[in-house]
């Protein structure tokens, strides 16, 4: 069997090291570069072997690799790449209820599915038929950030074990149904925005904030009506029996 021609793009950091270090691990099993877009952070530039822009480098990544797999790149792949070569994304959602951004924190405002999808690229955004999909569980002591960090976890874990049966294409795509919604940069723009004067349930006041959680992120806020200054808010969340830990606190 001919030794697949593998790029990776990433635009995650703790991916982007892992990955890289994955990819030293396959020499000898497949021919595997990982890089980032543009669009990465600085701090993911560390940890690959340079940048591609999958517009602009359209005609290199073509003649130098036949199967590109993208992993939380930011980056919108052309539709001459992925009707040129296998083109396939790792979701960190479970599609199709979770399409778009941010799709951990609407698992926990809506109560949808948490988890990761790969799936074939398409012309449409998280659209391309399902490879495998995986969901991860939930709990009421997860925010935005623990979230996201046990959805790269199984991620990651499902590479190491699935990586040359995906690039050998070991498994059947399986056609996304119709349901679900696409969510957007404003759909999550708006719902960082609390209006103080919003009427609902605290259950869903507490589902919004701690799904807008994530340390060293301000997301959540409200505004000052004196200053029209923003106020940004984030929950902390610590497991424990019932009033045992208060009254320990109050000697």
């Amino acid at each position: 069997m001919k030794t697949r021609r593998v790029l990776i793009v990433v635009d995650n950091v703790r991916l982007a090291e892992s990955l890289n270090k994955m990819a030293v691990q396959w020499v000898g099993s497949c021919d595997v570069h990982v890089v980032c877009s543009p669009l990465a952070p600085p701090e993911v530039r560390r940890h690959v072997s340079g940048e591609l822009d999958l517009v602009c480098d359209c005609k290199r990544i073509l003649s130098c690799y036949d199967f590109l797999f993208s992993a939380h790149c930011r980056q919108i792949i052309p539709s001459n790449l992925y009707s040129a070569m296998p083109c396939v994304n790792i979701h960190p959602g479970c599609l199709p209820e979770t399409r778009g951004w941010f799709p951990h924190v609407w698992s926990i405002i809506y109560g949808l599915p948490a988890g990761f999808t790969v799936h074939v690229v398409d012309g449409i955004i998280d659209h391309g038929s399902i490879l495998y999909r995986e969901e991860v569980n939930k709990t009421l002591l997860d925010t935005s950030e623990s979230l996201y960090s046990r959805v790269l976890s199984a991620e990651l874990s499902w590479i190491k074990d699935n990586f040359f049966r995906l690039v050998n294409g070991g498994f059947s795509p399986v056609p996304q149904s119709a349901d679900g919604r696409v969510f957007s940069k404003a759909d999550f723009d708006r719902a960082c925005h609390i209006d103080l004067n919003e009427t609902g349930s605290f259950r869903d006041f507490f589902d919004r904030l701690r799904a807008l959680s994530h340390e060293g992120f301000k997301n959540a806020y409200v505004v000052d009506e004196l200053s029209g200054d923003r106020v940004y808010l984030q929950v902390q969340l610590y497991p424990g029996s019932f009033g045992v830990d208060s009254c320990e606190d109050c000697k």
